[in-house]
């Protein structure tokens, strides 16, 4: 599970820096602390598809929205209520997940 949500975070980041929230500078301080903390196994060999379905069915998901939290700044977030499937996908192609 602590893996999941390390790369969960990572996502969050990517997604951030995309959407102009988060400062590159925050995002590979905090990448190299998530890093630091355990290698991640690898997940190239998992489906966007199947990630996305599963997305679907998590708690970020609020009245059929999904929702992420940004990073601003170290020690600061925002909420990203509007986060498209594409925006999604691009995000999870950056942690490594690069089947369909």
């Amino acid at each position: 599970h602590g893996e999941a949500v390390a790369y969960g975070m990572l996502a969050a980041l990517a997604l951030g820096t995309t959407r102009g929230v988060t400062p590159t500078d925050a995002r590979s301080r905090l990448t190299a602390l998530i890093t630091k903390l355990g290698p991640l196994p690898p997940v190239a060999d998992l489906s966007a598809k199947d990630v996305v379905s599963a997305i679907a069915r998590d708690k970020k998901i609020i009245a059929g929205t999904l929702h992420f939290v940004a990073a601003t700044a170290i020690g600061g977030t925002r909420e990203l209520n509007d986060v498209t499937e594409t925006q999604l996908r691009h995000a999870l192609t950056a942690i490594g997940i690069t089947q369909p």
